[in-house]
């Protein structure tokens, strides 16, 4: 029978994310995704959704024990790009100009996106 922490894990790589992205996806520091990994802790219950969003399963099947093997339909890839199942026209869109933007000036989006988001 699969842990929680195992189906995580499983889930994720699946995905093509590390533990980093994920967690920046979540908005969370990558060592809580550590922990869930390794059984010590579980996401918030706000999290679930979000999670069950980007792995492509239900929710029934991610916090029940054992169960079939991973259900997700692997990964989509645009442009060079991991996209997460849900994601919207607009953020399609984002990706793509993203990803034509020299490495530095990618930089500079993030830090202003963070800037923006975390601005209390």
């Amino acid at each position: 029978m699969e842990t929680f922490g195992e189906k995580i894990r499983k889930c994720r790589k699946a995905k093509g994310l590390s533990q980093k992205k994920l967690a920046d996806f979540l908005g969370i520091r990558y060592q809580s995704v550590q922990d869930w990994e390794r059984d010590r802790t579980k996401p918030s219950t706000g999290k679930i959704p979000e999670l069950c969003k980007i792995f492509d399963v239900t929710s029934t099947w991610l916090l029940s024990s054992g169960g079939a093997k991973y259900p997700g339909k692997g990964k989509m890839v645009v442009g060079g790009t991991t996209l997460l199942y849900g994601l919207q026209t607009e953020g399609r869109k984002f990706l793509n100009l993203f990803e034509r933007l020299k490495p530095e000036t990618q930089q500079i989006v993030i830090k202003l996106m963070e800037a923006l988001v975390f601005k209390r």
